[in-house]
């Protein structure tokens, strides 16, 4: 599919979300439509829509209305776009946080994930050590379960 076909399409469902009030859908389509503004390169307006959308799933996690899960996914979203322009000190901060909330919520695939991204905001540090350390640790929580992180943990 054509990205701005699927931008149109995203942008109608945004809409019809907003309207209707699902606002748990409505962060939804925010940190999808900031992906795809990210893979395009548009990333001012992409770190815009995720972060509007992480406001709005840590307000209904605030109000039991949400998984804690949900607001790890917007921080690592957030995270990946920092990592990718290299801007490794903002990057940590949302990885970081992004592993506290899938530790709540004992989601090991966003756990082991998280992981392997903070072993390579570390590698890019210079910081080896507790890069192997952390890449160690996502191995370690997915094996046997998730081999796909796994195989990103053994890269």
């Amino acid at each position: 599919m054509r990205i701005p076909l699927l931008l149109c399409y995203y942008s109608a469902s945004l809409a019809y979300h907003q309207q209707r009030g699902s606002l748990a859908w409505y962060a939804n389509l925010l940190n999808s439509i900031g992906h795809v503004y990210r893979l395009q390169g548009r990333v001012e307006e992409a770190l815009r829509l995720c972060l509007l959308g992480l406001r709005v799933r840590e307000e209904l996690w605030k109000q039991g209305q949400l998984d804690e899960r949900a607001v790890g996914l917007s921080q690592s979203t957030l995270a990946l776009m920092y990592l990718e322009h290299e801007e490794l000190v903002q990057a940590e901060q949302p990885f970081r946080r992004a592993f506290e909330c899938y530790a709540h919520v004992g989601y090991r695939s966003g756990l082991a994930a998280t992981s392997n991204r903070l072993g390579q905001v570390a590698l890019l540090k210079g910081q080896f050590e507790e890069a192997d350390t952390l890449l160690r640790q996502a191995e370690a929580l997915v094996t046997g379960f998730d081999e796909e992180v796994f195989i990103t943990s053994q890269y």
